[in-house]
């Protein structure tokens, strides 16, 4: 009963409520190029680096694009095919924030 006002608040607020929570930051993988050109770029691709190739066709069905774990567990490949498809300037990578509200 003799506790400071300080410590009683901290003890009963949840710590979400007394730590300002950062945003989450995840990447986000879209088309560079249109999707007639990409299509052409997928056919020049699937011999040489199938798992380039793999990558482009799940862009490909996506409307916008895809988070980059999305697309990582969709096309079954890893992150190294992305980032060479990026340095080709076929793919866009960006940072977006991902709202962590449960409320929404």
């Amino acid at each position: 009963y003799n506790a400071p006002l300080r410590q009683v608040l901290k003890s009963v607020l949840p710590a979400s409520v007394r730590n300002s929570t950062a945003h989450k930051e995840q990447f986000f993988v879209k088309r560079a190029l249109s999707k007639e050109k990409l299509r052409d770029e997928v056919l020049s691709l699937r011999e040489t680096q199938p798992a380039q190739a793999k990558v482009l066709d799940v862009l490909l069905m996506a409307a916008e694009g895809l988070l980059l774990t999305e697309l990582i567990e969709k096309a079954g490949v890893s992150k190294s095919p992305i980032d060479n498809l990026e340095k080709k300037g076929l793919l866009q990578i960006q940072k977006v924030r991902i709202d962590r509200s449960p409320l929404v």
